[in-house]
């Protein structure tokens, strides 16, 4: 009996000792864990902005018209050399727009009208009694325009422009320093307004670039100080694939026509529309 008293304090003591250190070895393999270095964190690069896919279209073709006028295609006088010129009143003034019919001037208090609509450009007295004005009923839009981007030479040229025809009646040979070629358009149906001026005008052309292969404008874009165009593609998820050169072509604004530079661009993919005003501004 004492035999088995003596081991079982024997046991009880050894467990005792045993304790602290177990804890001890507990409390290292618990920090080894906290303080073991984590994996590597992966960074996808993502897209920026919108995703649009290269894809086929038919796109219309435009071309835009800059600093933009209405003006009178006309002049004409009206003679006075029936009135006494000594006598004659003037109501109207240079820079008056006028309809036909309304009172110009008094010649011994007998009234003069405007034969014609017009607007004002000089008035000659003395012996020489006259009004000359620029003729409300013969309008058309004068602007100027690049040569470089669309052929306005064109016989039988056609231009559209919310639904009204316009034709080219006149086009200069010289060019503009900063403005360009000037160009005068007609239409038959515009209502147009003297004086009135727009700094662009869009026109159709009529031709279509049929099954074109084009991306959203946004894609498109080049880094400060070079020439060389890109787009940025992704997946669907908008997580970053490559870099891909192209050419452009024409665009409307809203698209552009593009074609690969070292290999051609595959139509489907998914391009970001945000990175462009990263990559401008680096």
């Amino acid at each position: 009996m004492k035999n088995w008293w003596k081991y079982l304090m024997a046991l009880l003591a050894a467990a005792l000792l045993a304790l602290p250190v177990a804890g001890l070895v507990g409390v290292s393999s618990l920090e080894q864990a906290l303080y073991a270095p984590s994996p590597p964190l992966e960074l996808e690069a993502l897209a920026y902005g919108e995703l649009c896919q290269v894809e086929r279209r038919d796109v219309p073709r435009r071309v835009t018209a800059e600093h933009c006028r209405v003006i009178s295609t006309e002049q004409f006088f009206q003679e006075l050399e029936d009135y006494d010129p000594y006598a004659i009143r003037f109501l109207a003034e240079v820079g008056q727009r006028v309809q036909a019919g309304d009172v110009i001037a008094y010649c011994d208090g007998e009234p003069i009208l405007a034969e014609r609509a017009g607007v004002i450009r000089r008035i000659g007295q003395g012996s020489d009694c006259y009004v000359l004005l620029d003729a409300l009923d013969a309008l058309a839009l004068e602007c100027y325009v690049d040569e470089s981007e669309f052929d306005w030479r064109q016989e039988g040229l056609t231009l559209t422009r919310d639904g009204d025809a316009y034709t080219v009646r006149t086009i200069e040979d010289a060019r503009y320093a900063g403005l360009g070629t000037r160009v005068v358009l007609e239409s038959a149906t515009a209502q147009l307004v003297y004086g009135q001026e727009e700094e662009n005008a869009v026109f159709d052309t009529g031709q279509v670039f049929t099954d074109a292969l084009v991306v959203d404008a946004r894609c498109v874009y080049a880094y400060s100080g070079q020439e060389e165009t890109y787009i940025r593609q992704v997946d669907g998820s908008g997580r970053y694939i490559a870099e891909i050169p192209v050419k452009t072509g024409y665009t409307d604004g809203k698209y552009v026509c593009i074609s690969g530079v070292e290999q051609s661009v595959p139509e489907g993919i998914y391009c970001d529309a945000g990175y462009k005003s990263v990559a401008e501004s680096s």
